[in-house]
């Protein structure tokens, strides 16, 4: 049994790679205008991920009251 390869020209492959890539954020959250506590964490879903960190009934971010987003950044 013999398998053919398909050529693909390196525009091509990069443009497969870009589509099929996920995304990943790192973001930090405190617990308010002065910082007292910081919480640095990596998610798939930034938006699902601060909701459930608001959310939350028990917890790290629960006990501190780690709801506001201070900084987050995309990697690929």
């Amino acid at each position: 049994m013999f398998v053919r390869h398909r050529q693909i020209d390196s525009q091509s492959r990069t443009k497969n790679f870009m589509q099929s890539a996920r995304r990943f954020y790192i973001y930090i959250l405190t617990n308010g205008p002065l910082a007292v506590i910081l919480y640095v964490g990596t998610t798939g879903d930034l938006r699902r991920r601060v909701w459930q960190h608001k959310n939350k009934p028990v917890g790290f971010t629960a006990r501190y009251n780690l709801t506001r987003l201070i900084y987050f950044e995309c990697f690929v």
